[in-house]
């Protein structure tokens, strides 16, 4: 489910009222950014899930005296849960997070409203206005962005509103769209993992893909996490884990391996000549050789590691059945793909 949604900027009531005349587009104009705390401007949730999006914006000189920001969004797919202005700008008063109303955009869209008024103005720099937490609701996309063209001065809420110290309305610009999106319901996956090298993939995409958060349950402990690199065929560190990939895990003390995410339902891997090692989608029993059927005809043989007797077991597409050691792709497993051409795997 994706919704496209509008996202406004305005300024607070009481300035409109004094200051009601528009002027001519300005050399200081001011830019605004979505921001979130890595600087990305697209952030993705699981249902249920908090986090928090930062309210900036650029002013290039020191004349910005106010702001009304009317932020839509789908309830549907978003919660906003709290508003908190930005304290370390104490020249600013009659700062005030609005409310969250139906914002008569649309059934069901809602808007929230952070505005600020400084009659000395502020700048120049960039200015973190405020921090807005919200939560994921139900699966599905929206983005965000400011609802009216700059230049496009309207009374009333629900818009983009600047203004400087002479009383004047100032165009302004948005950085960038900002996408927020709930996922699907998140799910566990749970396998056992005895001593020593495991090879594993990862059949869930995880909320937060940082070795320490897919592998830091308190069941299992591991000192190494290795991928293999196809251009050097070297086994190399890893600090992040993502699905498609297979991954060398060196577990210290057994148990097991439990973590969230969200299903990760096809894979699209391209394969350079020689040794591949490749992750597998959340799906058990995926029967060879149509598994690899986008790959027909170029692969030798595919390989997974038995961590129980620290050893490979191979798959030969063009020998009798007997002389394989397996028969399917598994979720959570990892595998070499010794390709005989450069190709692409898909599944399904």
């Amino acid at each position: 489910m994706n919704k496209n949604n509008i996202f406004g900027i305005g300024m607070l009531l009481a300035v409109l009222l004094v200051f009601a005349a528009p002027a001519m587009a300005r050399t200081d104009d001011v830019t605004f950014y979505l921001n979130t705390s890595d600087g990305s401007h697209e952030i993705s949730v699981a249902p249920g899930e908090e986090v928090t999006i930062y309210l900036d914006a650029y002013a290039p000189v020191n004349t910005t005296a106010g702001f009304e920001a009317a932020i839509m969004f789908d309830p549907d797919v978003m919660e906003c849960l709290d508003m908190t202005e930005n304290t370390s700008l104490t020249n600013w008063y009659m700062w005030d997070f609005w409310g969250v109303w139906d914002s008569g955009y649309g059934d069901g869209m809602m808007y929230i409203n952070p505005t600020a008024w400084d009659p000395l103005g502020i700048g120049p720099g960039l200015l973190r206005c405020g921090d807005i937490r919200v939560k994921g609701v139900n699966p599905g996309t929206t983005i965000l962005y400011l609802g009216v063209s700059p230049g496009d001065i309207k009374d009333g809420n629900n818009e983009t509103i600047i203004i400087d110290t002479e009383g004047d309305y100032k165009d302004w610009t948005l950085a960038e769209n900002f996408t927020f999106t709930c996922l699907g319901p998140a799910e566990t996956f749970t396998k056992s993992l005895p001593l020593g090298w495991n090879l594993i993939s990862l059949p869930l995409t995880p909320l937060d893909n940082s070795t320490s958060a897919v592998l830091g349950n308190d069941t299992i402990a591991y000192d190494a996490v290795k991928r293999y690199d196809t251009a050097t065929h070297q086994f190399e560190d890893v600090t992040t884990m993502d699905p498609g990939t297979g991954y060398f895990v060196h577990v210290t003390t057994a148990g097991d391996w439990t973590y969230e995410g969200t299903a990760y339902t096809s894979i699209s891997a391209t394969l350079s000549t020689g040794l591949n090692c490749v992750g597998w989608t959340n799906k058990t029993g995926s029967a060879l050789p149509g598994a690899l059927s986008s790959i027909d005809g170029s692969y030798r043989y595919v390989a997974r590691w038995n961590a129980g007797t620290q050893s490979y077991e191979v798959y030969l597409p063009d020998a009798p059945a007997v002389f394989s050691d397996f028969a399917t792709m598994d979720r959570g497993e990892g595998y070499f793909i010794a390709a005989t051409a450069d190709c692409t795997l898909t599944y399904p």
